[in-house]
């Protein structure tokens, strides 16, 4: 899937503030199974919308998210097919979802104490800090108003506009990325996790 934006800031005309949004349907479909899981349920990392698209236009989101990404391109050098990595963050008025990791500013953070965590492999590059299932029910996955994109821009020639690729979304804080060299010292350190089975905090 794609969206055509631009150009929307600056001198209006310029070829290079043309841009589309893609979500490929790798990760679509990876969405899908993650934060657009196709459930009511109250769940880690589940956020409350119908998928990407009802996302990217939902009326208090679309225009801090294209804002975001128009704001990120003004400086960026055209160089043919050249990936730059972007991260942004954005806020709706109210709940949207329930994150699956907290950092030490959340107010549950001194409350997980190391008897309600296990260690647990995120992926082949990092380790981290779950909550134990013995514990959900005491605390369970917070709802947020924060989501987090990660995506890569790349000029494409051949349409004159910026490709930017949509690489995940999820609900919460920006943990940063988790193929860094380092990024298991620092998922240990600052990020504690609920895994996706984990329920989340009634919305009322």
């Amino acid at each position: 899937m794609h969206w055509n934006f631009g150009p929307r800031f600056g001198t209006p005309g310029k070829t290079f503030q043309r841009y589309q949004v893609i979500l490929t349907e790798e990760q679509e479909e990876r969405l899908a199974g993650t934060c657009f899981r196709p459930t009511h349920a109250a769940l880690s990392g589940r956020i409350m919308r119908a998928g990407f698209a009802c996302l990217l236009f939902s009326e208090d989101l679309c225009e801090q998210i294209l804002g975001k990404i128009e704001e990120q391109i003004r400086f960026l050098i055209p160089v043919p097919w050249r990936g730059y990595t972007f991260r942004l963050s954005v806020s709706s008025v109210g709940p949207i979802g329930w994150t699956s990791t907290i950092t030490k500013e959340h107010l549950l953070w001194r409350s997980l104490q190391p008897r309600y965590m296990e260690l647990f492999q995120i992926n082949k590059h990092a380790n981290g800090y779950r909550v134990r299932p013995a514990y959900h029910d005491r605390f369970p996955a917070p709802l947020t108003s924060v989501i987090t994109m990660a995506t890569t821009i790349r000029w494409n020639p051949i349409d004159a506009r910026w490709n930017v690729y949509v690489e995940t979304v999820y609900p919460g804080v920006d943990i940063g990325p988790l193929r860094a060299p380092s990024c298991s010292s620092r998922m240990i350190r600052d990020v504690k996790f609920w895994d996706w089975n984990a329920p989340g905090q009634p919305l009322s």
